[in-house]
């Protein structure tokens, strides 16, 4: 925690303020929604005979700490986490601080798994050279953002437990601690950027294909619905600039819900890409039941998908080879740009 540790002496507050249903009753449905997604790009993996990828184990691993992120911002709420401090006891907010100690380490690792998912995808999709060397460099960059959140979150008071226990009276130990607000900025403004880059890495590749433009209006547009975790990455920067140590439980009910939702959204996000084969296996079934039900006789239409089987090169799947049941094509001769993204789609 910062220098400056949560008082219990502000006479001005409402103390009938509670934002604790409002904590549970945001992040519980996004929890629910990031599951689903990625449940969805599980079932088209099966859906296609397809096995699972380097980017699925990211994206899957992205989801569980995710998850265990929002647990532990929900966690909070018991101990008075959306009450004003003076309504909750010293020993209270240091179960809340340690909460937060680990659900910061939850969001760094979180979001490089996330990112890691999205630029695999974008190497197998795309394995250009320019591809390649910006998803090279992005992914070290990643990391290394990742490695140094789990760090700073880890050594922002020395002693380290003086992140959470310097709040109790008869804790007497000396501790010095870096200030939390502007370090939760800081991750922040750095995530965004990290973000925008993997929003418009793609771009290049996907205007080269060649397709209808309003197709690759379509495929830009999938892509750039991760602006929506820029904007949830800018609404958290808002609520932490606006951050009252002072009245810390209260103050950070805004900041922590923001990181919930963009760490969910992001899985979200990601596997987007990837689910069109289980929506349209659903559309199928729709209609077919449809028509079912109106007795209407059907012609036995042959529906058919595309099995694509890989062969990674390395862990970053720079190189990937694709069997066109439709077409007949045999792996060496479907090697187009846009036959990989149909087929990963």
């Amino acid at each position: 925690m910062s220098s400056s540790q949560p008082s219990q002496t502000s006479p001005s507050r409402d103390q009938a303020d509670d934002a604790r249903r409002q904590i549970i009753s945001t992040i519980i449905p996004c929890m629910i929604l990031a599951f689903a997604a990625l449940a969805m790009r599980l079932s088209s993996r099966r859906i296609k005979h397809s096995r699972l990828l380097v980017s699925d184990y990211f994206a899957i691993g992205g989801l569980v700490f995710s998850w265990l992120g929002a647990l532990l911002m929900i966690a909070c709420v018991p101990f008075g986490l959306g009450l004003h401090i003076e309504s909750v006891p010293l020993g209270d907010v240091r179960q809340i601080l340690l909460n937060v100690f680990f659900g910061e380490m939850a969001y760094g690792i979180s979001f490089t798994l996330v990112k890691l998912s999205i630029i695999t995808l974008y190497r197998q999709l795309f394995p250009t050279r320019f591809m390649l060397a910006s998803t090279m460099v992005l992914a070290v960059v990643v990391i290394m953002w990742g490695i140094a959140v789990v760090l700073v979150s880890i050594f922002s008071c020395n002693p380290i437990r003086g992140f959470w226990d310097s709040v109790l009276p008869d804790y007497n130990v000396p501790t010095k601690c870096i200030d939390s607000k502007w370090f939760y900025i800081g991750i922040s403004i750095s995530n965004i950027l990290t973000d925008a880059i993997l929003l418009c890495l793609p771009m290049r590749d996907v205007w080269r294909l060649r397709l209808p433009w309003h197709s690759k209006l379509t495929i830009s547009g999938v892509f750039a619905l991760g602006a929506f975790v820029v904007a949830a990455s800018s609404m958290r920067i808002y609520f932490m600039l606006n951050l009252d140590f002072e009245d810390f439980s209260f103050s950070f009910v805004h900041g922590m819900i923001w990181s919930a939702v963009e760490m969910l959204s992001a899985v979200v996000c990601c596997c987007l890409p990837s689910i069109r084969p289980v929506l349209a296996w659903l559309a199928h079934r729709s209609i077919r039941r449809r028509f079912s039900s109106d007795s209407t006789p059907v012609m036995n239409t042959h529906h058919r998908y595309k099995l694509q089987a890989r062969h990674d090169q390395d862990d970053f799947g720079s190189q990937s080879t694709v069997l066109d049941l439709e077409t007949g094509f045999s792996p060496s001769q479907t090697s187009r740009p846009e036959d990989r993204l149909l087929v990963a789609n």
